[in-house]
């Protein structure tokens, strides 16, 4: 059939981008990350034949493809995508806690929504299990357009192969019986691998399990298990916990290698200087009502520091996550968050200096149930406003961006300066310090914390426990 309007999501190096034109598709919209890349490829055009340069039907757009795509009300008979990492360019480390926003449930059903009827999602990839994944992550974005996962085995065909790329094709409808056969021929012809490939209609040949998931033999929770079995993790893939990368089962270590110092570390600062003032106190019987007061006092602020610390890089990665699909470019949307956190912040501990020392704890207490009220509201609020705003461009999507995160900071940078303050006051200016490396350890601990709860749950959940975080503060302080 004639394909007259094609995507590329990260086309690279042009690639696809050759394949698509060499297909004859009429009119091609490229759509990549990486700006130097781009003009890399245009400088070097007269190495590369001009690829994104001399052809008149290729437009190239210098974008975040998810992003693009989900501000556009075109439809495309192909939809390309290429996976982006290999796990020879990557550390295994790296690799599994690659957050990707690409190949989720989401994902699939915004290609879906932006296909023809006769449109076609052709995504390259480079092992079986990535193809797997593909597989399960598809037929949950189907199942959400109503469509069974027997059904949604008719939309799919599969070319598999050890040596060459895999290739996983999805049809808006149902493959046809003539469309089948023929790309069944090409493949044996081709070479490919049958015991990896598919193609509904075919029932011999080809790979059992998807074989029989077709015929309903086994559901996909069979089908996840087969692969659990064999040490893989091709479970849920969604926008709010996009770790398509992460196949083995269980946290990766190098979270807990980051996680158990920080939380022996912390457990050292907190009841190493109680040991040592128990000892030293000991001797001294005049200090005896310092000693019965000691213990109670601290604990109070060891909780405050600790929770900050926690909370707060909870919240930031969290929140950083959640704008990054919304915002685009990866890099503008750290540098625009952590801008406008950092300002809310900055205004927020200067607004604190300000406040009469016999009101400090109450309005501790309260700044801190408003943040938890806040993130309570934006953990719901957000996908609302993310989605109104999506069409519009760059430059007000980043003030809306500057407007919501803004007074946030603005809370968050209130309770931290306020504890130190109230130290000051209670004539407990020695634990300053002590106080503020349980703060720096609790944040290193609340970071690997952080990245925990995505993959396991989600960032909505990691935005939530955040949250309540701040509401144990609320519940230490409310009574004064």
């Amino acid at each position: 059939e004639e394909k007259n309007n094609a995507l590329i999501i990260g086309p690279g190096g042009g690639r696809d981008l050759l394949l698509a034109l060499m297909g004859g598709v009429g009119k091609i919209k490229a759509v990549e990350v990486n700006r130097d890349l781009v003009g890399i490829v245009r400088k070097y055009s007269w190495y590369n034949g001009g690829i994104y340069t001399r052809f008149d039907n290729v437009d190239i757009v210098s974008d975040e493809g998810r992003n693009f795509l989900k501000r556009q009300k075109e439809k495309y008979d192909i939809i390309m995508l290429h996976f982006p990492y290999t796990e020879s360019s990557r550390s295994l480390e790296g690799y599994v806690l690659t957050e990707n926003f690409l190949f989720t449930t989401d994902s699939m059903n915004d290609y879906f929504d932006h296909l023809t009827d006769e449109g076609r999602l052709v995504i390259a990839c480079d092992t079986q299990v990535e193809v797997a994944r593909l597989i399960s992550v598809s037929l949950v974005a189907l199942s959400k357009e109503g469509i069974s996962h027997e059904q949604a085995m008719k939309h799919i065909y599969i070319l598999g192969s050890v040596q060459k790329k895999n290739l996983l094709v999805m049809k808006k409808i149902p493959f046809r019986p003539e469309e089948i056969f023929p790309r069944h021929k090409a493949m044996q012809e081709l070479g490919y691998d049958s015991s990896s490939s598919y193609f509904p209609y075919i029932k011999e040949d080809l790979n059992a399990e998807l074989i029989s998931l077709s015929k309903g033999e086994i559901i996909l929770d069979d089908f996840k298990k087969i692969y659990k079995d064999r040490g893989y993790n091709i479970g849920q893939v969604t926008d709010d916990s996009p770790f398509f990368f992460k196949f083995n089962k269980g946290i990766p270590w190098p979270i807990f290698l980051v996680l158990w110092p920080a939380i022996v570390i912390l457990l050292i600062l907190v009841l190493a200087p109680f040991l040592y003032g128990k000892k030293n106190l000991s001797r001294r019987k005049k200090n005896l009502k310092i000693k019965r007061s000691f213990p109670r006092r601290s604990f109070k602020f060891i909780a405050l520091f600790s929770m900050l610390g926690i909370g707060f890089m909870l919240v930031e990665i969290s929140l950083i996550q959640k704008y990054m699909l919304f915002l685009g470019q990866p890099a503008l949307s750290l540098s625009i968050l952590l801008f406008s956190l950092l300002v809310g912040a900055g205004l927020g501990s200067l607004w604190s200096s300000r406040l009469a020392s016999e009101r400090m704890i109450k309005v501790v207490a309260i700044v801190c149930l408003s943040i938890f009220a806040v993130l309570i509201i934006y953990s719901f609020l957000l996908p609302v406003i993310f989605d109104q705003l999506l069409g519009l461009s760059l430059a007000i999507r980043l003030i809306a961006a500057f407007i919501t995160i803004t007074p946030l900071g603005f809370l968050l940078g209130h309770p931290f300066p306020s504890g130190i303050r109230l130290l000051k006051e209670m004539k407990m200016e020695s634990q300053i310090p002590w106080m503020w490396g349980i703060n720096g350890i609790s944040s290193v601990a609340g970071s690997a914390m952080s990245v925990i709860i995505a993959i396991s749950l989600g960032f909505t959940e990691a935005l939530l426990i955040g949250a309540c975080c701040y509401f144990f503060v609320f519940l230490l302080f409310f009574k004064g």
